[in-house]
């Protein structure tokens, strides 16, 4: 699963949605051979999804000789031909995008969760990367991305958060007015 509220993470399903919408927006005919045209098209790697799914080519409109259809894609080759495409990607889009390495948070740690706008502290390590459930000051337990989480200097139980209440609005309006 994908962090909630981090959507970059699930980046490979995200695409599959959009691939699927630009096919069936292209073609207002029949939506089985539009899905037909893209399982057939070749991809980077020279393979169609047909091929790396099933081994095999599917039949399509377009002619094709018998010899294409019977093709087996070699399997152990496109594998490393895919990590050293990955490790490339993966490589150049870090420098794009000056990814820094944010450093792993402790349970009990406090931190300001970025998008709630509240403080909070770590209950535990989830066991999907880099994702932490916290504990808000509310009470309520959020899973979120170290992405959305900053560290605290203070601890919530050392520096309690003063509570907005009607003593405190009495407190505030009672400086004022001597000031």
């Amino acid at each position: 699963t994908s962090s909630p509220k981090f959507s970059l993470s699930n980046g490979e399903a995200e695409a599959a949605v959009k691939v699927a919408k630009m096919v069936l927006k292209k073609n207002s005919g029949d939506p089985y051979l539009a899905l037909l045209a893209y399982r057939t098209t070749l991809l980077q790697n020279s393979y169609s999804p047909s091929q790396l799914l099933m081994n095999r080519r599917l039949r399509s409109t377009l002619p094709q000789t018998q010899d294409i259809l019977k093709e087996v894609p070699d399997l152990n080759n496109l594998k490393i031909k895919e990590e050293c495409y990955r490790k490339k990607y993966k490589m150049f889009y870090n420098k794009r995008h000056k990814v820094v390495p944010l450093t792993p948070l402790k349970v009990g740690e406090s931190v300001w969760i970025i998008d709630l706008k509240r403080h909070g502290k770590i209950v535990q390590v989830s066991d999907y990367p880099r994702s932490y459930l916290v504990e808000t000051e509310g009470g309520r337990t959020v899973r979120r991305n170290r992405f959305h989480l900053k560290a605290t200097p203070y601890h919530l139980d050392t520096c309690p958060l003063p509570q907005r209440g009607a003593a405190n609005r009495e407190d505030d309006i009672a400086n004022n007015v001597s000031k």
